[in-house]
């Protein structure tokens, strides 16, 4: 059930909301079993059709500063409203075996997502911050797992301080085939997915592989071998 207190008194309405946030010029949204919906200031009523099937539960809900919605979907993931048309972000690998429970967008844009398994920085890949209170010494590539795969495999990395971070990826002949991360990043380990794609999306033939991660002058490399 949903309420809100007017100062003097609870005012409740009969649906279930999981998730409740504010957006431009006095938006309310609320995230249900059902979809989302808009409060006008006298009563809710659904908005932002959820084109899901049965995945229409909407367990968080965020508005970033362009004024699209982004929600954490049950079992379908995360979605972007833009005020027009949803577009989904299936799961995939790095989160298909997490519980999403809350999502969050930070003064620069960046949209996180919390799970049962621990924080998630969220772009075209996302990445996933272990929370530890040691901090890493220098920057490091922890290993993949597995090694060799096919046809994912999780990369871990530890991050010494806050800073700009590349990652990327090299084949056999030296020629950079994907960048998995070129973005600021707070200090940590960090796990992100590798699909065996390219940039291009091109699934990429058996081979070795070297990942290199770079932080202002530190550099670190890593050898993986993609087997099909």
């Amino acid at each position: 059930m949903s309420c809100r207190h007017n100062g003097k008194e609870w005012i409740s309405w009969g649906f279930i909301a999981n998730s409740v946030t504010f957006g431009p010029d006095d938006m309310i949204l609320a995230g249900t079993s059902t979809g989302v919906f808009r409060y006008d200031g006298d009563s809710w009523e659904p908005v932002y059709e959820i084109p899901l099937g049965s995945a229409k539960s909407v367990r968080s809900l965020a508005v970033a500063s362009d004024g699209a919605v982004w929600a954490l979907m049950q079992d379908a993931g995360v979605g972007r409203y833009d005020g027009e048309e949803w577009e989904i972000h299936t799961l995939n690998d790095v989160l298909e075996n997490s519980v999403l429970n809350s999502i969050a967008i930070d003064p620069d844009g960046v949209v996180w997502v919390g799970t049962e398994e621990g924080l998630y920085r969220y772009g075209e890949t996302p990445i996933f911050v272990e929370t530890s209170e040691i901090l890493p010494s220098e920057i490091d590539i922890k290993g993949n797992f597995p090694n060799p795969f096919n046809p994912s495999t999780a990369i871990r990395f530890a991050l010494p301080h806050e800073g700009t971070v590349q990652l990327s990826i090299y084949n056999i002949m030296g020629q950079r085939v994907r960048t998995l991360i070129d973005a600021s990043m707070i200090a940590g380990i960090h796990r992100v997915q590798w699909d065996g794609k390219d940039d291009q999306s091109l699934e990429m033939s058996t081979g070795i592989y070297f990942l290199r991660l770079m932080m202002g002058d530190m550099m670190a490399t890593h050898r993986m071998v993609l087997i099909k």
